[in-house]
């Protein structure tokens, strides 16, 4: 079973349906003056799908209620690899008579509350270092595009 909280919650995942969809990327791409494509990524999107087990009806309920939330999530464990701020969807929600009651299994999906980013840091040029960074080389750069 695959370990997931949400906030504090601890959400039992059906046994092999977790699973991360394909990322997203976030960038943008452009042709260059001599033809070739120029890509940049930034970073990307992570999703996953998820499908719990079989949970009694009101611990069904509240955690669609949490799902439903309009403001990210704080998700960890396992499935994610760590804790990331997420966005939920609800897929489906499917109900069912055991012999202890009623019972619901809930299908969602998370995705990254903004774009993933495996880097320490991004350094933009529209941008200023924080006041508490400095940057310095030992030596001139220079760079020379092959075109």
């Amino acid at each position: 079973m695959a370990f997931l909280t949400i906030g504090d919650a601890a959400i039992p995942c059906a046994l092999g349906a977790p699973e991360q969809d394909a990322p997203e990327l976030v960038g943008d791409e452009a042709r260059t003056l001599s033809g070739r494509t120029r890509r940049v990524i930034r970073g990307w999107v992570r999703s996953w799908t998820v499908t719990t087990t079989p949970m009694p009806l009101a611990d069904a309920q509240a955690l669609v209620l949490a799902l439903q939330s309009p403001y990210p999530l704080t998700c960890s464990g396992d499935l994610i690899g760590g804790t990331a701020s997420c966005i939920a969807t609800i897929n489906a929600v499917r109900h069912a008579m055991y012999a202890d009651g009623e019972r619901a299994v809930v299908e969602f999906r998370l995705q990254d509350a903004a774009a993933y980013n495996p880097f320490l840091f991004w350094l933009d040029a529209s941008r200023g270092l924080p006041a508490d960074a400095s940057f310095s080389r030992p030596s001139e750069a220079t760079y020379i595009d092959r075109g």
